[in-house]
């Protein structure tokens, strides 16, 4: 899926305060494949949590996905994909050409309180 978006990335990359992670795409947007057997305990989900903190404080996203969909529904998860890494591509186009202030980076980013959330999460909305 990642090849045919045209993504660059790693598999099992260890991230330090992270651990490893799944997939480290283009850089910035850890992708983690979820499923029952590890990760369905609440201590699971709390680690999991935890986690994706860490690496949001370290300027990384998270997208978490359920192995059952990449399985069984993998166009959604494709379009899912497609949509984080056009809208991560879109912020560091904008940003690297000056165009995007902290004011439109926390505006575009409903729920952050800082502007170092708001560059973390090109896409919260769409994920919350």
């Amino acid at each position: 899926m990642l090849r045919s978006l045209g993504a660059r990335f790693e598999t099992q990359v260890r991230i330090a305060g992270v651990g490893r992670v799944d997939f480290l795409v283009d850089g910035w947007l850890i992708v983690e494949c979820d499923s029952r057997a590890h990760h369905s305990s609440w201590e699971e989900q709390l680690r999991d949590r935890r986690r994706d903190r860490v690496a949001a404080e370290l300027g990384y996203a998270t997208l978490r996905l359920v192995a059952e969909d990449i399985l069984y529904r993998p166009d959604a998860v494709q379009r899912a994909l497609a949509g984080v890494l056009r809208g991560g591509r879109r912020r560091r186009r904008r940003e690297a050409s000056g165009e995007v202030s902290t004011s439109v980076l926390l505006a575009e980013a409903p729920g952050c309180t800082t502007p170092a959330e708001a560059a973390v999460s090109p896409r919260r909305s769409a994920l919350e």
